[in-house]
């Protein structure tokens, strides 16, 4: 009984020295900070942005993000990065065309990236905000598949010619209006660098990175083609006849629009709607999304610019969070 007893202490013994290095082990583990106020993820986020932008992290690069910012940020941090006035990597596309058409979206180069076009063949009825833009190369029809995608700042191309019989209560939305008078003088072409305010100076930029192509597509329009005079936030982009070749609508919250006289695919017109299409997309992305279980975030942003072949000033906005 008395060796009974003995090893039930011993055991007892062993249990407790067993329990007490595992309790010193768990408390010499580092701990996550868990007083995370708002001004010290403000503080340590802008210091993350410079460090990767000191780094030269790949901006458009998930995966160099992740894995420069993990070295920075501490493991119980949660975060995504969002850009705005860069040309989207991936434009997705839902295309009211022919499969000849959709060929042209072919890949654009642009500041040592591709921007490619992801092409869905849909009809009217499929118009969704999946897309970044919906590109139509027939009349449109009913006027709320429309206004109800372009109210999430969506975008919408047509690309077609028009007499004044063709002008629905649809085309308003592209600038379009058969009691207007045509513009007259001018000539076609784009605006350049010292006028990047205007409409145009995205779509010159994207078209410009072709090469041998001339800011000049004449013989786009039917000479019985009218458009409604240009108002605020519209740009008229007119033929040598003094007749609109192509109308650009950046409306701001209500999305952009855009109508192209239709025309042979040359290959400066196939340049220009490459470049309008891109321009119509959009240019917010979201690289990392921030995961849903993260506490309402800090945001940081930092201006970042690119300009390998044309200038791209980029808001880098990095959000901050625990999980909850």
């Amino acid at each position: 009984m008395r060796r009974k007893g003995f090893i039930q202490i011993a055991e007892i013994i062993i249990i407790l020295l067993a329990a007490f290095i595992v309790i010193v082990q768990l408390q010499a583990l580092p701990r996550a900070q868990t007083d995370w106020t708002a001004a010290k993820l403000a503080a340590l986020g802008s210091d993350v942005l410079a460090s990767l932008d000191e780094a030269g992290v790949n901006w458009f690069n998930a995966s160099d993000i992740i894995r420069l910012a993990n070295s920075s940020l501490p493991a119980e941090l949660l975060f995504g990065i969002r850009l705005t006035g860069a040309a989207k990597t991936t434009v997705s596309v839902g295309c009211m065309c022919s499969s000849s058409f959709s060929q042209i979206l072919t890949g654009l180069p642009l500041n040592n990236r591709t921007i490619t076009f992801d092409i869905t063949p849909i009809l009217e009825t499929g118009i969704s905000p999946v897309y970044d833009v919906i590109v139509l190369t027939q009349q449109p029809g009913q006027l709320s598949f429309y206004q109800d995608y372009l109210a999430g700042g969506k975008g919408v191309v047509e690309i077609s010619d028009l007499t004044p019989a063709d002008i629905t209560p649809t085309q308003q939305l592209f600038g379009l209006g058969s009691g207007g008078p045509a513009p007259t003088g001018g000539s076609l072409s784009f605006a350049g660098a010292d006028q990047a305010n205007s409409s145009f100076y995205p779509l010159f930029k994207y078209y410009n990175l072709s090469p041998n192509m001339p800011p000049f597509l004449p013989g786009l329009l039917s000479s019985s083609e009218t458009i409604i005079p240009a108002g605020q936030g519209v740009a008229v982009l007119k033929e040598s006849s003094g007749a609109a070749a192509l109308i650009v609508q950046d409306l701001g919250s209500a999305g952009r629009t855009a109508w192209l006289s239709a025309g042979p695919l040359t290959l400066p017109s196939q340049s220009l709607i490459r470049s309008l299409i891109l321009w119509a997309a959009g240019n917010e992305q979201i690289i990392i999304a921030l995961p849903a279980s993260t506490s309402p975030p800090v945001r940081v942003s930092r201006l970042a610019v690119v300009n390998n072949e044309a200038p791209e000033i980029i808001q880098v906005e990095l959000l901050l969070g625990t999980a909850f």
